[in-house]
């Protein structure tokens, strides 16, 4: 059996396309597609289709055989009802920082969102082939409104969700946390791990985020980790694992 793994860029936007750009070395230097996970207006900043050289960009990515994955609207303050529970407290407030954009939304707003998402991409000329909340956070809510999008799939961090079978295919991600010096210790020491463990899975994901770049630590991390997988496994675009609930 063939093994597999992904690799996606978290919140691409025209501020963070810097950083952007040093993660993609990386991923263009192992000559591997990779998802690409679009904030139309992130915090409410340059909209996408503000910025032409972004949008070109975008379109230049895909010829060269990425894609792009709609990846919330702002990816900002999650404005659903305050977390009650401790355990939803840490989940929405701590894990995040406030950035679970759909983690607690109802179904209006959520559809409003992926609409207008949707939409001010159209305007660059791009049609999102999937979507991935801020954070991986979904409200029950929001993940039906995905479900009537029409969109064909929805990320976890550890499942991609096939929205028109309604199914779900394992995918497990290994992620760096950078907010602290703390976190990306450990970080570092839990991927290895992981990466360990998983090592018979069928598919493995990689999630890049700009705030990665910022590390010179955490950048030669994730080139020695992208260089041990990519040579027991085969690159591919995570879409290519729809449908396909149960490993072959």
């Amino acid at each position: 059996m063939a093994l597999e793994f992904s690799i996606s860029l978290h919140d691409v936007a025209p501020e963070t396309w810097p950083e952007c750009r040093e993660l993609l070395a990386l991923v263009d230097a192992l000559d591997a597609p990779l998802s690409l996970l679009v904030v139309p207006h992130y915090h409410g900043g340059v909209r996408v289709d503000a910025d032409p050289r972004f949008a070109n960009a975008m379109r230049t990515r895909l010829v060269r055989g990425d894609e792009i994955v709609l990846h919330g609207y702002y990816h900002d303050d999650d404005d659903g009802p305050p977390p009650r529970a401790p355990l939803d407290w840490v989940r929405r407030r701590v894990v995040t920082a406030g950035e679970g954009e759909f983690g607690a939304l109802d179904g209006a707003s959520a559809a409003r969102l992926i609409a207008r998402g949707r939409a001010v991409l159209g305007t660059i000329g791009i049609s999102p082939v999937g979507f991935t909340a801020p954070a991986w956070l979904m409200s029950a809510a929001s993940l039906a409104a995905l479900t009537a999008s029409g969109l064909p799939y929805a990320a976890t961090r550890d499942a991609l969700i096939d929205l028109k079978r309604h199914t779900e295919v394992p995918a497990p991600s290994l992620v760096y946390s950078t907010r602290s010096r703390w976190r990306r210790a450990v970080s570092q020491r839990w991927n290895a791990h992981r990466a360990t463990a998983l090592a018979d899975a069928p598919r493995l994901r990689i999630a890049l985020h700009p705030s990665d770049a910022r590390y010179a630590a955490v950048l030669r991390d994730w080139r020695r980790l992208l260089e041990r997988i990519a040579n027991d496994r085969t690159a591919v675009l995570e879409s290519r694992w729809l449908g396909q609930s149960a490993p072959h």
